[in-house]
C-alpha cells in the first residue's frame, strides 16, 4: 500500500497555464529545471533552520522538511519547492512558489496526496493554486479535490485529513534572504 502511494505521489499532476499574463511561467520554470539549466539547490528544515544539504548522501536524519530553491544561472529565484517529511509515509505535500522576473511570488501552488478511502477511489490529490499580480493581489485562485483516477470529490464533504494541506510553507523571504536566494 506504500509502495502504490509512493508511486502515485512522485507523479506530479500536470501543471496548466496561468489566467493572468506573466513573463516567466511556471511550466518554463519546471521545463528549466527538468533540463538542467536552472541551479537547484537543495536544504533541509532542522528544527527551525535551514541547513544546506550538499547531495543525498549526507541528507540530515531530523529533517522536517525538503526544500529545493531554484534560480538562474545569474541568481535569478525561480521556484522555491518545500516538501515536509512523512515519516509515515502515507501522505505527501508540496508548497511552490513560482519567482517572476522580478524576484515576485506570481503563483503559489499546494499539492497533496494521502490515503482517503471514505472519499473516493485510492489516493486523493488535494490542490490549490493562487496566481498573483506584480502589487500580489490575487489574480486567480482555484482548488481541487480529485481521486486517483482524477474525479472530482466533494471537499466539503471530504475535507482535509491533514490540517496543514491548508497550510503555507515556512520558507519565507527573509528566510530565503539569509541564504543569499533571494533579494
Amino acid at each position: 500500500m506504500i509502495c502504490a502511494l509512493t508511486l502515485a505521489c512522485s507523479r506530479s499532476a500536470p501543471r496548466t497555464a496561468s489566467k493572468s499574463a506573466f513573463t516567466i511561467t511556471p511550466d518554463s520554470i519546471d521545463s528549466l529545471v527538468a533540463r538542467g539549466q536552472a541551479i537547484d539547490s537543495p536544504f533541509a528544515y532542522v528544527g527551525h533552520r535551514l541547513v544546506y544539504v550538499r547531495d543525498s548522501s549526507q541528507w540530515p536524519d531530523s529533517a522536517d522538511a525538503e526544500v529545493h530553491i531554484s534560480r538562474t544561472r545569474a541568481g535569478q529565484p525561480l521556484r522555491h519547492l518545500e516538501a515536509p517529511i512523512s515519516e509515515s509515509g502515507d501522505w505527501h505535500l508540496e508548497l511552490i512558489h513560482y519567482f517572476d522576473s522580478a524576484g515576485r511570488t506570481q503563483r503559489f501552488v499546494s499539492e497533496g496526496r494521502y490515503f482517503r478511502p471514505d472519499c473516493g477511489s485510492g489516493v486523493m490529490v488535494d490542490r490549490t493554486t493562487i496566481s498573483y499580480r506584480p502589487d500580489f493581489s490575487v489574480a486567480d485562485s482555484e482548488h481541487s479535490l480529485r481521486d486517483s483516477r482524477g474525479a472530482v470529490t466533494d471537499s466539503a464533504m471530504c475535507g482535509h485529513a491533514y490540517d496543514f494541506f491548508a497550510g503555507r510553507p515556512r520558507a519565507s523571504f527573509e528566510s530565503l534572504r539569509e541564504a543569499g536566494l533571494a533579494r
